[in-house]
C-alpha cells in the first residue's frame, strides 16, 4: 500500500508469483496487518526489513503473545524494486 508509487506488477500478479513458491502455502493481502493476522491461521509471519511501522510493531507483539514466529527476510543483493518499477535492469 504505497500511494503514488508505480507498481511493476499488480497485486494479483505478485500474489500469483509468491503462491507459486513451494515453500509458501498462501499469501494474504492486507491493509491493517495487526488486525488481519488475528483472522488467519499461520505459523510464520515473514516481513521485509522496512516493515517496521506501528501496525507491524503491534503485529509482532501479537505474534509473540500467540507463539507465532516472525522472520525478517532481507533484501536480495543487486535487486532494486525501484529499478524494477522504473523498468530499468
Amino acid at each position: 500500500n504505497k500511494p503514488g508509487v508505480k507498481i511493476y506488477y499488480n497485486y494479483n500478479q505478485r500474489k500469483e508469483f509468491i503462491d507459486a513458491l513451494r515453500i509458501v502455502n498462501e499469501t494474504v493481502l492486507y491493509t491493517q496487518v495487526d488486525e488481519t493476522i488475528k483472522t488467519i491461521d499461520f505459523d510464520i509471519l515473514v516481513v521485509g526489513p522496512d516493515q517496521t511501522h506501528e501496525g507491524f510493531q503491534r503485529a509482532f507483539n501479537w505474534c509473540k503473545e500467540h507463539n507465532k514466529e516472525v522472520v525478517v527476510l532481507e533484501r536480495t543483493p543487486g535487486i532494486s524494486s525501484t529499478q524494477l518499477r522504473e523498468g530499468n535492469k
